[in-house]
Parts: C-alpha cells; structure tokens; sequence
C-alpha cells in the first residue's frame, strides 16, 4: 500500500524535483472533523450528511 494517493504523489514529486518550495505546507480538514473539534463531540457520525443529500 503507498503512503500518498496519486495527487499527493505528484506534489511530493514536485517538491523533491525542485519545483516548488518545500516549505510550502497544505492542510486540509473536513468540516466534519472541524464541527467534531469545535463541538467537542467524538462521534463523527453525527456530522454525516442525511440520506436525501
């Protein structure tokens, strides 16, 4: 199993290759997750769409 799916990959490349900063930094967060760190609640399937979306 590789560590980084196929668009992690070809930023990693990037970053090794020269090609951009490698102090450039990204993150994400779903807003599942930052509702659960916000709430406090630890349960994320609270924060699950419902079924008619």
């Amino acid at each position: 199993m590789d560590l980084y799916d196929d668009e992690q990959a070809l930023a990693w490349k990037a970053i090794d290759a020269g090609q951009a900063p490698a102090h450039s930094v990204g993150l994400g967060i779903g807003i599942e997750r930052l509702c659960m760190a916000a709430s406090g609640i630890k349960d994320i399937s609270v924060f699950q769409q419902s079924a008619q979306f």
